[in-house]
């Protein structure tokens, strides 16, 4: 028997530690995508605001959308932004904390490591020589614990709350790059910034380490309708949307209960199957994309209601601004949960 709020500490221990990956690429991909392309196409670093679903936590406390305070606001922002880089190591940490004579000390060692690289050279992320290094630590640090849970842990129920926090937060990652990365490129462009496509389209791939098994598997030229196939429909490629899902669905037969969860992972997947590439590129993908991440909303809320506290659990919503543009905010923003649990009975 596994505890309810151990089962909760678990899941969003992989939550964290995937937003925290995340993250450290969309900062380090952004980085790399504005020397490449012509001020025109330069949309600077806003974006990043709008894939993690930030812009009210960011202007309460920012005036200007410049570099700097980005990349403050989204790696050391501890106290305003719940999506920053060290509030989610921190949260994961003390997750993993409450919860590690469940796993192997290498795993809680990684952990530490990881926690005392972001605590302690933060700062480097503002300085452009030193950013490269340090995201790309962070990154390298996230797969070395992903790692070593796949090969050092026993596949049961442990594992599996972990891996749904990995994936949950993996597909609602992807839905977001792809909405906000691509709206910019669907819209009328002139002839001047087609040739820049390429490079967009290949941002949006490099922003979910998937360019290399694009080409493996497209085996085309990169076009926006095969980006989007690949990212959303694709059933081995970890990132992709499909493959998250699949990998929910195996979580939850390996905990061998048929309930609201799992129905809400059914419909989920039900509207992904019947995706039509050629209508949300005619203008649909926003619209799309909503709805996707509704569903991400309620599979997370049902996962919390049938295993965790349901008295603490928001109904899913949806956040938009006057434009139609914002990405959805973080299931953690909606509703902020307590770090340190009492026991609630037995999953």
């Amino acid at each position: 028997m596994l505890l309810s709020s151990l089962a909760e500490h678990i899941y969003w221990f992989g939550r964290y530690i995937e937003r925290v990956e995340n993250t450290a690429r969309l900062i380090l991909v952004n980085d790399s995508l504005l020397l490449d392309i012509p001020p025109q196409c330069n949309t600077g670093w806003y974006p990043l605001i709008r894939i993690t679903g930030s812009s009210e936590y960011f202007y309460q406390y920012y005036d200007e959308a410049s570099e700097h305070n980005i990349i403050r606001f989204m790696v050391m922002d501890r106290e305003n932004n719940p999506g920053s880089m060290i509030y989610s190591i921190n949260h994961a940490r003390e997750n993993m904390r409450t919860c590690r004579a469940l796993f192997p000390k290498p795993v809680w060692e990684a952990i530490n490591r990881l926690h005392s690289h972001v605590n302690d050279n933060h700062a480097a992320a503002l300085k452009g020589q030193e950013r490269y290094r340090f995201l790309r630590h962070t990154i390298d640090e996230c797969h070395l614990i992903a790692g070593k849970l796949a090969v050092s842990i026993s596949h049961d129920d442990i594992y599996e709350f972990a891996r749904m926090g990995f994936n949950l937060e993996r597909a609602d990652m992807t839905s977001r790059v792809i909405d906000v990365r691509s709206q910019h490129l669907l819209q009328s462009q002139g002839d001047e910034i087609k040739p820049f496509d390429d490079i967009q389209w290949k941002s949006i791939l490099d922003s979910l380490a998937a360019w290399q098994m694009y080409r493996r598997c497209a085996r085309i030229h990169i076009s926006g309708k095969a980006v989007l196939r690949f990212l959303l429909l694709d059933r081995h490629f970890p990132r992709a949307i499909n493959h998250c899902l699949l990998q929910l669905e195996q979580s939850l037969y390996a905990l061998a209960v048929n309930d609201a969860p799992r129905q809400a992972l059914l419909e989920t997947q039900r509207q992904l199957k019947n995706t039509d590439i050629d209508t949300i590129l005619g203008g649909q993908l926003h619209t799309y994309i909503d709805d996707l991440q509704l569903r991400f909303m309620a599979i997370h809320t049902e996962l919390s209601q049938r295993y965790f506290d349901s008295s603490e659990i928001s109904p899913p919503r949806k956040v938009s601004d006057a434009t139609g543009s914002e990405a959805l905010q973080r299931n953690e923003q909606l509703s902020e949960k307590p770090v340190v649990l009492e026991g609630r009975g037995n999953v």
